[in-house]
């Protein structure tokens, strides 16, 4: 079964916990594109799903041994990915489970997907005010220019529950 469903680059928790509500459901989650998401029958509730941001491709030998460890220590499948978002399930007799160990290596998640959004955010902000700046008077690059910004100011707000998150995280923290 094909499913079509758009979730914001903020929206991972959601997105985890929706591809969860299908398996309880009876569809385990098979393959994913951006916005497209491959399921198939299963005994309702058979597998638990978490979703992960790896630090590159999982094509990447180290994460091709991250992959490896979780498969063979701990059980954990690698099911599809998008990008550098992959997703991983066990079956849900083994419990439910979390690739954090430690609150630290949680922070450093969380860390990772903020600095990557802020990389994207400073970059179309640069842009768009530089092209401002540097276009001709009654340019259509302006235009464009708003737009780039525009689009930063919203993946800035999409984010705020991440920023949120991490501070909540890093104030919770034990050091």
């Amino acid at each position: 079964m094909m499913v079509y469903r758009l979730f914001t680059a903020g929206e991972y928790d959601k997105r985890e916990k929706w591809i969860n509500e299908m398996c309880k459901k009876g569809y385990a989650l098979k393959d994913l594109g951006m916005f497209k998401y491959e399921f198939e029958k299963c005994p309702p509730g058979e597998y638990y799903y978490c979703l992960e941001l790896l630090e590159n491709l999982p094509s990447n030998p180290e994460n091709q041994d991250y992959i490896n460890f979780l498969r063979d220590e701990w059980k954990i499948e690698y099911v599809a990915s998008n990008c550098n978002w992959a997703v991983f399930r066990r079956k849900e007799i083994g419990g439910r489970f979390s690739l954090f160990s430690t609150m630290n290596t949680k922070i450093s998640y969380f860390k990772r997907i903020v600095a990557f959004r802020i990389f994207v955010i400073s970059l179309l902000l640069f842009l768009g005010f530089s092209n401002i700046l540097l276009s001709p008077p009654n340019s259509g690059d302006i235009v464009f220019s708003v737009l780039e910004i525009l689009i930063a100011i919203s993946i800035l707000i999409f984010n705020i529950p991440t920023f949120v998150k991490l501070y909540r995280l890093k104030k919770a923290a034990p050091y």
